[in-house]
């Protein structure tokens, strides 16, 4: 999770605002917003209300994960429409049907990473490649 904003009274606060002016605070707030964006790809932009609801989403849900030869299968307990799951593998993850949807994040660091979104509570991931 990452959260970031710039209060509108910054510029007045000397503390918070350095003495900078709005234009430039601004500025390094779209640097920072940046910076999160390259280092972290997969995270999805949501309002703190929107932030609150996946959470609850994230601590009721049970996810149950199995590891065949090649494939993942997974089955949600408490599945509300939607979930999302980090997968780091090396082989090529594509979904075997409309169950899930998967979305490459790149190799930075110890990758390749994937967003996994599940989009009904039964799903399976193709693991293809060595």
């Amino acid at each position: 999770v990452f959260s970031h904003f710039i209060h509108p009274d910054d510029i007045f606060d000397m503390e918070r605002g350095k003495g900078e002016n709005w234009e430039t605070l601004l500025e390094g707030f779209e640097d920072t917003l940046n910076h999160v964006n390259e280092a972290a790809p997969g995270l999805r932009a949501l309002t703190a209300s929107d932030g609150a609801k996946a959470l609850e989403v994230y601590q009721e849900l049970e996810p149950m994960l199995v590891y065949d030869e090649g494939e993942i299968h997974g089955s949600l307990k408490n599945f509300r429409g939607e979930a999302f799951f980090f997968l780091r593998t090396d082989k090529t993850s594509v979904s075997k049907d409309d169950a899930c949807l998967i979305t490459s994040l790149g190799t930075e660091g110890d990758g390749p990473y994937y967003m996994v979104t599940a989009k009904k509570a039964e799903f399976t991931i193709l693991l293809k490649g060595d």
